[in-house]
């Protein structure tokens, strides 16, 4: 049972590291992050508790306990950054792409 919970919590992981990519991909439709920046504090302040409650759950026995979770490794932790940082390029892709291309028949597919 150990195995599974370490398996379990790995995977809680994995789902909040691509939802900080994927939340961080979807602050604008067609504005890069890298010029729209970061001046929401909410949205700030949103990502550091979304970060601080999966640290927490994974590290804090008691915690730990009521949440049914397990210590991981950072080997753990990493298996997941590959895809949020997937998430994250793709986005700033096809916002490129829709920002050379205003006025493309497809733009109305990728555009959400």
């Amino acid at each position: 049972t150990w195995a599974l919970r370490q398996a379990q919590t790995a995977f809680l992981a994995s789902i909040v590291m691509c939802q900080i990519g994927c939340g961080l991909a979807c602050k604008t439709r067609v504005v890069s992050l890298f010029n729209h920046g970061m001046s929401n504090s909410v949205f700030n302040c949103g990502l550091v508790q979304e970060t601080t409650l999966i640290i927490l759950l994974v590290y804090v026995p008691f915690l730990q306990y009521a949440f049914n979770t397990e210590n991981i490794n950072i080997e753990d932790w990493l298996v997941a950054l590959p895809f949020s940082i997937f998430l994250f390029c793709y986005d700033e892709c096809r916002k490129y792409w829709m920002r050379c291309n205003p006025n493309h028949w497809f733009k109305e597919y990728i555009s959400y």
